[in-house]
């Protein structure tokens, strides 16, 4: 847990052991530039790693965002270079697929979305980003293109299908899933939650986290036989679901 303390207003780090059940003060030293973590923003943990996004530290600097790291392993801090166009422009960061992802939102003023992720840091020959995609609203048609340019907040959940097919799930602050097809430059709307149940108006924008998430299911066709038997009959095998992230609601809809 990162904090700031009453006493001296520092900020410190503490780990948590399992194995002796307490709190103890972790190795790394918190560098001064933590009290500028964003408010609500949790980390995001990739691959041993909480990264977390920082504002500028004052009002009359340049609007570039740095990514704080942290190992879990070592317990020390370190940063991920993001180059100063892309930095000036990120909301918050997310996990897509495994790879940290910056989220570029630049809808006010330039209609554009987009995401990029980062090579990770056992990438050769340097760690880079690059852009997984970018949904220009102006070539969208009208309707979705305003519906997504009046949400708040657009995060990415996971990516779907193989090549020439490659889909996006992108989850609101509105409790609405849209999907993504990347070689098509296509968007439509597949979940609203308030079409399953009566939200409050209160409720209608997220505050902080949002409240959809991913739930896997499978089910497999078996063929069941028995000594003797000849086909055999044959079954249907449910794999109950299981929760990732905080799933709420589950809907029924097409395989993306």
């Amino acid at each position: 847990r990162l904090f700031k303390r009453r006493d001296g207003g520092e900020y410190s780090c503490e780990v948590y052991t399992q194995g002796a059940g307490g709190w103890r003060r972790g190795v790394g030293r918190v560098p001064p530039c933590a009290a500028n973590l964003l408010p609500a923003l949790p980390p995001v943990f990739v691959d041993g790693y909480l990264y977390w996004l920082l504002r500028p530290a004052g009002p009359g600097e340049e609007p570039i965002h740095r990514v704080l790291s942290f190992s879990i392993e070592g317990e020390k801090f370190g940063w991920v270079y993001v180059p100063p166009r892309l930095s000036s422009r990120i909301c918050h960061l997310a996990d897509l697929d495994g790879s940290l992802c910056a989220v570029y939102d630049n809808r006010l003023f330039g209609r554009v979305y987009g995401l990029f992720t980062w090579s990770g840091r056992s990438s050769s020959p340097s760690p880079s980003w690059s852009v997984r995609c970018s949904i220009n609203l102006q070539t969208l048609p009208e309707q979705v293109s305003e519906e997504l340019a009046g949400e708040r907040v657009i995060v990415p959940l996971c990516s779907a299908g193989g090549a020439g097919s490659s889909k996006i799930m992108l989850a609101t602050g509105g409790h609405k899933v849209f999907v993504y097809a990347v070689e098509r430059n296509a968007v439509e709307r597949v979940f609203r939650m308030q079409d399953m149940v009566a939200v409050p108006r209160g409720y209608l924008q997220a505050p902080l986290l949002l409240s959809v998430g991913l739930h896997d299911e499978r089910i497999a066709d078996v063929v069941h036989r028995r000594a003797g038997a000849g086909d055999g009959e044959r079954r249907l095998k449910v794999k109950l679901g299981r929760r990732r992230d905080s799933t709420l609601v589950k809907a029924s809809g097409g395989v993306l």
